[in-house]
């Protein structure tokens, strides 16, 4: 009669045991639990230990799977929606001739790969181009815009250097000559030479802009 009480006791245990559900967590938790909603984002169960305690709510990412007491293994991570990411759409610029994105021209500024061109990089540009006679011609043009280059700072610097020298001499003349002719003399010569190296400045800066415009869509072609 003993053996008999205790092989039902044995019995139920295995019972009771079998008739658990498994939650194994992403972080590799076990939770003994009776799982009472399987939600499209989220499980509630109640622990096994305490069927009549608490309902616990997860989320199903936190999850890896779930084994239910009939031996079936629900894997709830290949189910979780993942966010797709957006298709990025990679912009294949117009090709030059060589191979290469054409440099692009906005208004004054010109861009490669969608990188800025300045000068130094417009030179590398140049350097790269395959085709001898093309590149000779390019050399050429890049070189004249070289020379405005040194136009426009030479014709800047002078001016400004006039335009504050000689209004300085003309006042340091006065004071020496007691007379007031020098400094008008050296403000209106100073500020004619100012002015005149501004506006030549201008026009040599214009000019290497245009020049710069000109080599990119040489380059293109």
């Amino acid at each position: 009669m003993k053996s008999i009480s205790i092989l039902l006791y044995l019995l139920g245990i295995a019972t009771f045991a079998y008739s658990q559900d498994t939650i194994q967590f992403i972080n590799k938790v076990a939770q003994s639990a009776k799982v009472a909603e399987v939600g499209i984002d989220e499980i509630k169960y109640h622990r096994f230990d305490n069927l009549d305690g608490p309902l616990y709510v997860v989320s199903k990412s936190e999850i890896r799977y779930i084994k239910y007491s009939n031996g079936h293994v629900d894997s709830v991570v290949s189910k979780i929606k993942t966010e797709t990411p957006e298709t990025l759409t990679i912009y294949n610029g117009p090709i030059s001739p060589y191979g290469n994105e054409k440099i692009v021209i906005s208004g004054s500024r010109l861009s490669h790969n969608g990188k800025a061109v300045g000068e130094s990089r417009l030179y590398r540009l140049i350097s790269n181009v395959p085709i001898p006679e093309k590149k000779a011609e390019l050399y050429k043009e890049y070189l004249v815009m070289k020379s405005y280059k040194k136009r426009q700072y030479l014709f800047g610097f002078v001016g400004l250097g006039a335009g504050l020298a000689l209004p300085y001499i003309g006042l340091m003349s006065s004071f020496i000559f007691d007379d007031g002719v020098p400094l008008a003399i050296g403000l209106a010569a100073g500020a004619t030479i100012g002015i005149t190296g501004a506006v030549l400045s201008g026009i040599n800066k214009h000019k290497r802009t245009k020049k710069r415009i000109d080599i990119a869509n040489l380059y293109n072609n």
